[in-house]
């Protein structure tokens, strides 16, 4: 695998003879093989497939083949933004990420208009602390300290079931950078906690309606 941003950190050994990419369009095997170790002379063309077929089953017998590659330019899960910029449409909050490069997406958030009526400051925002207190698929605790006030980026993937406890009180989640999600927070050190309660979640309504006076 070739591109910017990634690294290679682990790969099989031996490398395989077998090239393993196909085109999605195609559906040919493409890639460049490597040199085999062992020369068939005029018959290669004959028992090369043989041959990479052999080894295939013979690594596969130890387990797959894994390649590991990092991420040098991801940004962080959950991140507190410096600043706020609010555009007119949907469309226009994409144009707007596509313009910019890794440390401007790092800094900033983009809203639609209209999910940025609550927020009531939107440039030289506070930074501060994040720490993962708790993971779970459905539920996510986060201790986030703040110097004053701040916007937390939380790069899910948007839904409107997510739901949002700032300590103990219910907050609203704010689609942020059109696909993820936002909320506002406080100076201070804060306990949030990050619920998905979709409507078929009983058991969870059920909880919610005994703490209903």
């Amino acid at each position: 695998m070739r591109g910017t941003g990634i690294r290679l950190r682990h790969a099989c050994d031996p490398w395989p003879t077998w090239p393993q990419y196909r085109s999605r369009n195609t559906g040919l095997v493409e890639g460049v093989r490597r040199p085999s170790t062992v020369d068939f002379g005029r018959v290669r063309p004959l028992v090369q497939p043989l041959w990479d077929y052999i080894q295939a089953a013979r690594r596969r017998l130890h387990g797959k083949d894994v390649f590991v590659y990092e991420l040098t330019d991801s940004l962080p899960r959950f991140r507190l933004v410096e600043n706020v910029l609010v555009e007119a449409s949907g469309k226009a909050v994409l144009d707007r990420l596509s313009s910019m490069d890794v440390a401007a997406l790092r800094s900033t958030a983009v809203l639609e208009a209209a999910d940025a009526r609550s927020i009531r400051r939107h440039l030289n925002l506070a930074s501060g602390r994040i720490v993962l207190a708790g993971y779970q698929s459905d539920c996510i605790d986060l201790d986030v300290t703040a110097a004053g006030d701040a916007f937390l980026v939380i790069a899910n993937t948007w839904s409107p079931f997510w739901t949002a406890r700032v300590d103990g009180q219910t907050e609203t989640l704010i689609r942020t950078n059109h696909a993820q999600y936002g909320l506002p927070i406080g100076a201070g050190t804060h306990s949030v906690t990050l619920a998905y309660r979709p409507p078929y979640d009983f058991a969870s309504m059920a909880e919610i309606a005994t703490h209903v006076p």
